[in-house]
């Protein structure tokens, strides 16, 4: 018998609630889903177990890619698709004002 049983049953002992009355009904059928719950499935703690397993593993995840981060890799990368992206608009700009010179005539 749990815990909360006996003081549920301590208070109909008392004069405090009735065992036939539909509070007490109420609570012990909560009661009683309440340790089914614990003894069962258990839902819940699984979730909390699973979400603190997946932050542990995002974490060590998460370490590991910062060792092997170097940030002037991603800069050097950056500039060069910059310069790239110039060298491209530059050219696009040329034929486009070649092709209005040739459209015009």
């Amino acid at each position: 018998m749990t815990r909360a049983n006996i003081e549920l049953d301590k208070a109909v002992l008392l004069g405090y609630a009735s065992k036939h009355s539909s509070e007490y009904k109420s609570l012990k059928s909560k009661i009683l889903a309440i340790q089914k719950e614990i003894k069962g499935k258990n839902k819940v703690e699984k979730l909390y177990r699973d979400i603190k397993k997946d932050f542990k593993s995002l974490v060590h995840k998460t370490r590991g890619e910062r060792k092997s981060f170097d940030p002037n890799s991603v800069w050097n990368n950056t500039k060069k698709e910059h310069k790239s992206a110039v060298k491209e608009e530059d050219n696009d700009v040329i034929n486009y004002a070649q092709k209005s010179k040739e459209d015009a005539y």
